[in-house]
């Protein structure tokens, strides 16, 4: 015979047989709610148990729960038209609420969504309207009793069932199993003995008030806990107990809370209780479920973003070492270029090459420039970029990016007219960086104005603030590109932009902001030239001499172009042997008495015999660095001036530098006018 039945079939006869004698054991129980003296039970259980099953293990079982019910109340001697129009009417109540949850609301019986709570909700109080009309109606035709005062007992009463026990079976018959630590399982025993304490104490016994107020006001509290702590689980369970305790001490018990009431009042009184508590705190644990998956998917964001920003983080570091690096390894072969064209400029060249050497030198201080723009750039899109203020007199640094793009404007054959206040325009900035943005604009200006044209320079005080111009009749600026012309990468398919990432204006844009300033760009179109305008908060007169408002050891461009009228003795270390050399013979050509090693133990050694007063130490050298031989010098007593001469141009670079003992730090590559410059400031400062 077993062979017969497969283990499919097997199973659903089990699970007909288990649903059908526990919904007959319920009901039968259940009928020990009604009142003695008649009407509806104040709970119905079985019409939650039915409502659970259905929508659980589908609506296909309905004929268990029909016959189950009609078997039971023929069992209490009930005329057989009523028993089954009462299980009729139960059954198509259980059937239209799973329905309702199942087709309609879309229902998930973990009940963590207000919307599943809504559901039940809804699908309880329409069922039980529709169980209601049937058995209450059947009730009337069959027995003749009253339609309506049974009808509304009979719908509030099941209607509460399907939200205190059908929470429960649903919640728990989805999910019945499941861990908790013994912390968890104390903590459940002491809010669902309160509950059932505290349930037993007003409807079992005549103490339900303390100093004449009610005890069902102190249950609220553990109802609380119970949403708090325990989510739809606990609380289901905290109704569950509630459910059961109360009706039986309304019937059987002392019951202080209907002391001098009607049954009928005291029912409706239960009933309503019961409801309200479930209605309010299911919805209070959806919400807080809700609250608390929130709170997961957000942490889960935030977790996701901060291993994103952690990962860009190190990609950003990445990416600065790598162009520090690179700029290093570029800046190099910089140093030796400069240094033989300035030695061929002092060996009598023809005057017809001049021109072609003064090409090359500043292509090679153009190249410089884009990689210090391009390290500039990355370290302020880090924010880790610091400017050194200091009161500025601001037509001294216009007129030093004017020489420094005077090579490059002559050779474009452009006119530069320049308009200035001969009143000193005082601005706290950073000089280096506020001359960057003024070469910036005026090599901006340059490179896109075709040959022969004209570059306009204007310094206009007005109301607290200075507005710089530079206007160019060069190639213009698209109306659909000048929004986006201080973006690096963003230009659209720019066609005046050959070449060019844009760095140089996304730099001065963000220098000027970093000055408390802006800037902006202007354009008729294409052809029609441009002009970018730089506005600074302008400072009161500051008397100070430019020497005493320099602090720190970076070198200012204000000593370019001065040289040491004093002799010193330069020892100049680079292993890079043609810079070397070359620098050292520049220098002395300038007056100065040099020596020259290629590695730091020679260049320890040569501070013995040589004693310097200036050493040019380049960092990247071979079994010592240029750091660990400058804390050598200082540990030996040597006091000479140490020059770091380094590729790498970072603030962390600059500190590293202080902290081994060197007094400058110079960036490749350097010219021996870098070099005269600084030793133009030793000498001043020596004074």
């Amino acid at each position: 015979m077993d062979a017969l039945i497969s283990p499919e079939a097997r199973a659903y006869i089990l699970k007909l047989l288990a649903v059908g004698a526990s919904y007959a054991l319920l009901t039968y129980f259940s009928l020990y709610l009604i009142p003695p003296e008649g009407g509806a039970s104040l709970i119905w259980p079985p019409a939650a148990l039915a409502l659970a099953v259905l929508t659980l293990y589908g609506i296909s079982l309905w004929p268990v729960i029909a016959l189950s019910f009609f078997l039971v109340l023929l069992g209490r001697d009930l005329p057989t038209p009523l028993a089954a129009g009462i299980a009729f009417g139960n059954t198509l109540e259980a059937a239209a609420g799973a329905y309702l949850l199942t087709n309609w609301f879309k229902f998930d019986p973990m009940l963590e969504r207000l919307r599943d709570t809504a559901s039940l909700i809804g699908a309880a109080v329409i069922s039980a309207f529709i169980g209601a009309s049937i058995v209450a109606g059947s009730v009337e035709v069959f027995s003749g009793g009253a339609m309506v005062p049974l009808w509304r007992e009979l719908w509030i009463g099941h209607a509460v069932s399907m939200l205190s026990f059908g929470s429960f079976f649903l919640r728990w018959l989805y999910q019945p199993f499941f861990v908790k630590t013994t912390r968890q399982i104390a903590e459940g025993v002491v809010i669902f003995g309160s509950i059932a304490a505290l349930t037993f104490l007003i409807y079992w016994t005549p103490y339900g008030y303390l100093g004449g107020v009610s005890l069902i006001f102190f249950l609220v509290i553990p109802f609380i806990w119970a949403a708090l702590r325990t989510g739809p689980h606990g609380t289901t369970l905290a109704l569950l107990l509630m459910a059961v305790i109360a009706p039986f001490g309304a019937l059987y018990g002392s019951n202080a809370l209907s002391q001098d009431t009607a049954a009928t009042q005291t029912f409706l009184l239960e009933q309503v209780l019961i409801g309200t508590l479930s209605i309010m705190f299911l919805i209070f644990t959806s919400i807080m479920e809700e609250r608390k998956r929130s709170e997961r998917v957000l942490g889960d964001h935030v977790k996701r973003l901060e291993e994103a920003l952690e990962k860009i983080r190190g990609e950003d570091q990445a990416k600065t070492e790598f162009l520090a690096i690179l700029a290093h390894e570029l800046r190099n072969p910089l140093s030796p270029i400069l240094s033989s064209l300035e030695l061929m400029k002092r060996g009598g060249i023809k005057d017809a090459h001049q021109k072609h050497i003064s090409a090359i030198a500043s292509h090679v201080h153009i190249m410089a420039r884009l990689l210090d723009d391009l390290l500039d750039m990355s370290r302020v899109s880090q924010k880790k970029f610091k400017l050194q203020k200091e009161p500025v007199e601001l037509q001294k640094v216009i007129q030093l990016s004017l020489e420094s793009t005077e090579g490059y404007i002559s050779d474009r054959k452009h006119k530069v007219t320049v308009s200035m206040p001969e009143e000193p325009l005082w601005v706290l900035a950073d000089p280096v960086r506020l001359e960057q943005i003024f070469v910036n604009l005026l090599h901006n200006a340059g490179k896109y104005t075709e040959p022969g044209g004209r570059i306009e320079v204007k310094v206009n005080p007005k109301d607290g603030e200075i507005k710089i111009s530079v206007k160019d009749t060069g190639l213009g600026i698209p109306k659909g590109i000048l929004p986006y012309i201080f973006d690096t990468v963003r230009k659209g398919g720019m066609s005046r932009r050959p070449g060019g990432l844009g760095i140089g204006l996304s730099l001065a844009k963000r220098f000027s902001e970093l000055h408390e300033g802006t800037i902006e760009a202007r354009s008729e179109g294409a052809g029609k030239g441009s002009e970018f305008i730089v506005t600074l908060p302008r400072r009161a007169p500051v008397q100070l001499a430019l020497s005493q408002t320099r602090k720190g050891t970076r070198r200012s461009r204000f000593y370019e172009h001065k040289k040491a009228t004093v002799s010193y003795r330069v020892l100049v270390v680079d292993d890079n042997e043609s810079a070397a050399d070359g620098m050292a013979e520049l220098l002395r050509a300038d007056g100065h008495q040099t020596a020259v090693c290629y590695d730091g133990p020679e260049a320890l050694e040569s501070v013995g015999n040589f004693d310097p007063h200036v050493v040019v130490l380049d960092i990247g050298l071979p079994t010592m660095d240029g750091y660990e031989v400058a804390r050598a010098m200082r540990g030996r007593g040597s006091r000479a001036t140490l020059i770091a001469l380094t590729g790498y141009g970072q603030d962390s670079d600059k500190q590293k530098a202080r902290e081994s003992g060197f007094d400058h730090h110079l960036v490749k590559p350097v010219s021996v006018a870098d070099i005269e410059a600084l030793l133009a400031e030793i000498e001043i400062k020596a004074q």
